[in-house]
């Protein structure tokens, strides 16, 4: 029987030996250095709300970082699942005892780590970029040590919670699509429907359910500053993305225990 390391090297085996995936991560991270770049000129000119331009550049980061991410995993996640069903080649893994639920985690594991390893070559980036401009600006070391940094990993925390979302969608829609076409309409579609439809069907309701509009509320006002007045807040988007993460994850697992694989 194939444990969950033995299929996770394989995953990781086969997103690396995708020559789509390698040619997008390389122009994506090209793309970065002159985005990252102005985003770093552009901060001290967008600073609102009494933000420190320490946190001010952590949010231009992460909504550039994930605008670019989300999808992408999302779009990849679906792929990695909904091929294995295009090409039938889920009932030979099945076959040399993969186990359903096994080879899911799978997938989602090489994923995180790929989304991991972007994060973490972005962050390298940007931190050279900002080094670089702290010495053009002048900034002095007291200046540096008295910055917000343990907003750096909450940045970082919520970074990593809207790949996962982006992931566990996309792999979601495609064991229920089942092909690469309808597991990217059924995945991008749920974004567009909750973030349009739910809010209208939820109006005058005490809590927002939207995945999307609870988790943009979640990057956007966890910071320690914010955490004092805002706390109510950041708990319930944080309850509402773990309960949409939960009830994903269930309906991929039940589909899979449940279905056939030559249906």
């Amino acid at each position: 029987m194939a444990t969950v390391a033995s299929l996770l090297s394989g995953e990781l085996i086969k997103v690396g030996r995708l020559r789509t995936v390698r040619a997008l991560v390389v122009l994506a991270l090209l793309a970065a250095l002159p985005t990252v770049a102005v985003l770093l000129d552009s901060t001290p000119r967008v600073v609102r709300g009494g933000q420190t331009p320490f946190d001010t550049g952590l949010t231009l980061l992460e909504i550039t970082f994930v605008g670019g991410a989300a999808p992408f995993l999302l779009a990849l996640a679906s792929a990695l699942v909904a091929m294995e069903y295009d090409l039938g080649t889920v009932r030979v893994l099945l076959a040399r005892g993969a186990g359903r639920w096994r080879l899911l985690v799978a997938k989602l594991l090489a994923l995180e780590i790929l989304g991991l390893g972007l994060l973490i070559a972005f962050s390298a980036l940007a931190a050279f970029e900002a080094a670089l401009a702290m010495l053009i600006w002048g900034v002095g070391p007291a200046t540096i040590a008295a910055a917000p940094w343990p907003d750096l990993g909450l940045t970082v925390a919520t970074t990593v919670a809207a790949m996962t979302v982006a992931i566990v969608v996309g792999a979601t829609a495609g064991v229920v699509g089942r092909s690469v076409a309808a597991g990217l309409i059924l995945g991008f579609g749920l974004f567009a429907v909750d973030s349009l439809l739910l809010p209208l069907l939820t109006r005058g309701m005490s809590a927002n359910v939207s995945l999307g509009i609870e988790l943009a509320r979640l990057m956007a006002t966890l910071r320690l500053p914010s955490l004092a007045s805002q706390g109510a807040g950041v708990v319930q988007a944080t309850v509402v993305v773990a309960a949409w993460l939960v009830a994903l994850l269930a309906v991929a697992h039940r589909l899979l225990a449940r279905r056939d694989v030559l249906e």
